[in-house]
């Protein structure tokens, strides 16, 4: 199938090379240096365990100079803030191909579809975590799984059928709750938010007591605010399939704790739920460097998507009336930090967004006073 795909970040080169090593036909679309590399020295992927390995993959920087390429299905894998743009490129090129929409959040869908259409739009959540910091290079860190679903709809023909050619390439579900699944990685995301705000990774975080208290604060004002928004949390515990268990053992902990985590925040008491996050962080899976592509965009000096993130929470918390100070907190940190390059403390975020905060969001962060700044590269 040819196959092209808008944005060669981490993702879509990864996703991009699989399906390429698989005898697609692939086109990637990215920025110029990236292209640059790609076109002179392909891809490399270095993998958790040490191995490196080349794809070859065609790159462009304007999928619609390539006369000679038309695609059957675009992948659309830029971040949310750039979707509207890209999605207007597309609006009169390949009218018949679906566009498979791969971003964080929940509002990839809308704004797509408000430029090129509901009928082309067909809706991926993607559990992996791949980063791409220099140009022709990608570290896979979880190569994880892609599920589908149509945004408006039961699952169709088509999804079952683009199913077929993605799963050849890396393992794919399919839902027919794909806002439901959009939640739960929203939910999961949350903690892009702390890892860009502090520069540290998800290891590090789930190892100190007061960066779980701070992550579990964050999920709990996102389900609080997906119920609230009458959303249906997706319970599907796609990664535990056997073919997917055998080629990442690790799937199966992510698999439990996306599936399970919206039940645990709101039924087991914190220390317990404290407690899951604290043995996560002990496994294998909890040991790989993972900090989130929000971050990644902070270290690249782009654009981070967190208004669709953790910004996303306290945008839908006022309009529904949830009080969000934790997430409110994180939002203003990573903006600030996308400019001053100056990461906060842990205590920091938990003293501020204590402030203005309930008692129960003040027990949660396990501060009930704000801390100054410290001075230099945090603060």
């Amino acid at each position: 199938m040819r196959i092209a795909i808008v944005g060669a970040g981490a993702i879509g080169c990864y996703l991009g090379a699989r399906l390429a090593r698989r005898g697609h036909a692939v086109l990637a679309q990215g920025r110029p240096e990236q292209v640059a590399a790609l076109q002179t020295q392909g891809l490399a992927l270095r993998f958790a365990d040490g191995r490196v390995a080349r794809q070859p993959l065609r790159a462009t920087t304007d999928l619609r100079a390539e006369a000679d390429f038309a695609p059957e299905v675009i992948l659309l894998t830029v971040k949310t803030q750039d979707v509207a743009e890209a999605c207007a490129a597309l609006a009169s090129f390949a009218p018949d191909a679906p566009i498979v929409t791969l971003q964080n959040g929940v509002r990839a869908d809308e704004i797509a579809a408000e430029v090129v259409g509901r009928s082309r739009i067909v809706g991926g959540v993607v559990m992996s975590a791949i980063a791409y910091l220099r140009p022709g290079e990608i570290e896979v860190q979880f190569p994880g799984w892609l599920t589908l679903g149509e945004p408006w709809g039961r699952p169709s023909a088509r999804v079952r059928a683009l199913r077929t050619v993605l799963n050849n390439a890396t393992p794919t579900f399919i839902t027919a709750n794909l806002a439901g699944v959009r939640w739960g990685k929203l939910i999961s995301n949350l903690n892009n938010g702390l890892c860009a705000a502090t520069g540290q990774p998800l290891p590090t975080l789930a190892r100190s007591r007061l960066g779980r208290r701070l992550s579990l604060a964050l999920m709990r004002e996102g389900v609080m605010v997906a119920r609230a928004a009458g959303v249906r949390l997706d319970h599907g515990l796609y990664g535990l399939a056997p073919g997917l268990l055998r080629e990442n053992p690790s799937a199966g902990l992510v698999a439990l704790l996306q599936g399970l985590m919206p039940t645990l925040l709101e039924s087991l008491p914190a220390p317990l739920a404290e407690q899951t996050l604290a043995l996560a962080a002990k496994s294998r899976l909890g040991r790989l460097p993972v900090r989130g592509s929000t971050w990644q965009s902070i270290a690249r000096g782009r654009a981070t998507e967190i208004e669709y993130l953790n910004g996303e929470i306290s945008r839908q918390g006022r309009a529904l009336g949830v009080a969000t100070p934790v997430n409110d907190r994180v939002s203003q940190a990573v903006r600030e930090i996308a400019t001053t390059r100056a990461f906060v403390t842990l205590e920091a975020l938990a003293g501020l967004a204590a402030r203005h905060s309930t008692p129960m969001t003040q027990a949660a962060c396990g501060a009930e006073a704000p801390m100054a700044p410290t001075q230099g590269g945090t603060r």
